[in-house]
């Protein structure tokens, strides 16, 4: 029996980071170029991976750790990126998988983007590409964070959904407005918590009292919500 063919990987990777350059970073896009570029090199017997909306500072991705399991089992010989940006934001990390993992099992590792390969690219021109792209990672993470605490600090929520204890006003999707269902809640765990209960048999008398977390009291919401809007409709 002949051995199975080893396949050449096309990996894309699209985190919310990149929406200002949406187009030309698109899953899509990056599909289209990385099949284009295996075409044009021979390299027909390909499988496409894409983690679309995960970061690229760490590479806990489901897609990029199911083509890691395939390279461990030997059924990988290249891996090719759009460019190391695709591949991941993170120095130290890339230089690992590129320099150690990929070539304990042999796989050759290609960047189109900086015409990289690892089988005879320069290793100090991929390690300052690794270096500018995680510095850019780290730049983009303060700036949301500088954005988020300004936010906070001029009175502004700083997330789309009301916390528990909250909702939307009607009248104005900007502002929050007692849920009097589960501010009740919040009031009976705040006094009880005063009153020296733990953690633990709080939430013990919560679940005596059958009250709904706050993700099961979302969902009920959102459903009593629903049925009010086809009535509606209905009585149209």
């Amino acid at each position: 029996m002949l051995a199975e063919r080893k396949k050449t990987a096309l990996y894309a990777r699209l985190s919310k980071d990149d929406l200002e350059d949406a187009v030309s970073n698109s899953i899509i896009h990056q599909k289209f170029m990385l099949e284009k570029y295996a075409e044009e090199h021979g390299y027909y017997n390909t499988q496409f991976y894409a983690d679309d909306g995960y970061t690229g500072v760490n590479f806990n991705r489901p897609a990029f750790q199911e083509m890691m399991d395939d390279i461990r089992k030997g059924k990988i010989e290249r891996v090719i990126v759009k460019d190391f940006s695709r591949f991941g934001r993170n120095y130290v990390d890339c230089g690992r998988y590129v320099d150690y993992e990929f070539a304990t099992y042999n796989v050759q590792f290609i960047s189109i983007g900086e015409n990289f390969n690892s089988e005879n690219g320069d290793r100090i021109m991929m390690g300052l590409f690794n270096l500018i792209n995680e510095l850019y990672a780290q730049d983009i993470s303060r700036k949301q964070r500088a954005a988020i605490r300004a936010k906070g600090e001029s009175g502004k929520h700083v997330t789309t959904r009301p916390i528990y204890g909250y909702r939307t006003d009607p009248q104005d999707k900007s502002h929050w407005i007692i849920d009097e269902d589960a501010a009740e809640v919040v009031r009976f765990i705040f006094t009880m918590y005063l009153s020296g209960h733990g953690f633990s048999e709080i939430a013990d008398m919560l679940h005596d009292k059958k009250v709904l977390c706050p993700s099961a009291y979302r969902g009920k919401i959102r459903e009593t919500l629903i049925k009010s809007s086809h009535y509606a409709a209905n009585m149209v």
